[in-house]
């Protein structure tokens, strides 16, 4: 069922995107990638000047745990948390853990 597939998804994204802007300075949002993985991903950024960690220093963070995270590498400028790829309940871990490390930067 793909729609309630795209559902869960979305639910995903939108529980990560709540968390993560709770924090001061951060923001969040849903893209679909055009051309492979067309699935929800979830794009965070935030102002270098109220959260004083890069992104590369906050992946080293999530990947070394605990839990270890792993995030899409591909982008220099914020984390990409791909949704789809979660198990059931593994969204509101993800979700507290980064903004743990947003929020302690």
């Amino acid at each position: 069922d793909h729609k309630a597939e795209w559902k869960d998804w979305e639910k995903r994204a939108k529980q990560l995107i709540d968390s993560v802007t709770a924090v001061k300075g951060v923001n969040a949002e849903i893209q679909v990638p055009t051309i492979s993985n067309q699935v929800p991903h979830v794009h965070i950024t935030w102002d270098k000047d109220k959260v004083k960690i890069t992104p590369r220093e906050a992946l080293k963070k999530l990947r070394d745990g605990p839990p270890s995270i792993e995030c899409t590498p591909s982008a220099p400028d914020r984390i990409v948390v791909g949704v789809w790829m979660m198990q059931p309940g593994e969204a509101d871990i993800v979700a507290k853990r980064i903004r743990e490390v947003l929020k302690s930067a």
